[in-house]
């Protein structure tokens, strides 16, 4: 499941569009608490797309969240923002796993999501055999 947090309808369409034909279960949250809301329940996402520019919280507030939880910190983050230097910034820190440019290349998004799955799946196959 990847979860798409953004505020534009016409963006989350965008990804929907091109990722659901593809296999890929998304999960839309237009903001902050509504991408909390779904990480709070018992199946988390493999994948996290967010965009850093929404009103009200920025992105960076739900990236610092997910990265301080233990149950979150190693569920790839993804962000696709027209404001590269705040977004190659988190990247550089470690904050997220990938950076994608507004507007994007299908084909660049699609090569990440599958980047991100492979980057999922090995850290899942490492907690299982943390036991």
């Amino acid at each position: 499941m990847i979860l798409v947090v953004d505020d534009d309808d016409s963006s989350r369409f965008v990804l929907r569009s091109l990722l659901e034909p593809s296999g890929h279960v998304l999960v839309e949250a237009p903001h902050l608490e509504a991408a909390l809301d779904i990480l709070n329940a018992d199946v988390l996402p493999d994948i996290v797309l967010t965009d850093l520019g929404m009103p009200d919280v920025a992105g960076e507030a739900l990236i610092f969240s997910l990265r301080r939880h233990p149950r979150t910190t190693t569920i790839p983050l993804v962000v696709i923002s027209d404001d590269l230097a705040a977004a190659a910034a988190l990247q550089e820190s470690g904050s997220v796993d990938a950076v994608i440019v507004k507007p994007f290349d299908p084909g660049l998004v699609m090569r990440c999501v599958a980047d991100m799955e492979r980057k999922a799946t090995l850290a899942t196959r490492a907690g299982a055999g943390a036991d």
